[in-house]
């Protein structure tokens, strides 16, 4: 279930879900000023701690890509991992799954898998 949804500092974008699965955030921000957008999926709520939360994944998009565009994906993205959290995957496979559907699309200039295939 995607508990919370907000819009972040420098007009980026945070998502809470909590499935029978897992728990994970995804955040779509810039990492510095000047820095492209880029969507960071984290094991546990927002603001987790400790062995508690830890980045699982990474999506960078191309630079012709716009804001609001970049926006959307990271609503598609956080629906489709909420929706396989709930019919009872990992958030491995969870990832993975957007991963090769923006690959796929031709929409993530580079993505990171840090979360093994059958756990977390």
């Amino acid at each position: 279930m995607i508990i919370r949804s907000s819009s972040t500092f420098f007009g980026g974008k945070t998502t809470v879900i909590r499935t029978s699965s897992f728990t994970c955030t995804v955040s779509t921000k810039r990492d510095g000023l000047f820095s492209p957008l880029a969507t960071l999926i984290v094991k546990g709520d927002e603001g987790a701690a400790g062995d508690d939360a830890h980045v699982c994944g990474r999506i960078s998009y191309f630079p012709e890509m716009g804001k609001d565009d970049i926006l959307d994906l990271h609503s598609t993205i956080a629906q489709a991992m909420d929706e396989d959290g709930e019919k009872g995957f990992p958030l491995g496979v969870a990832l993975q799954g957007v991963i090769e559907f923006l690959t796929d699309e031709g929409l993530a200039s580079e993505t990171i898998n840090a979360v093994p295939w059958d756990g977390v």
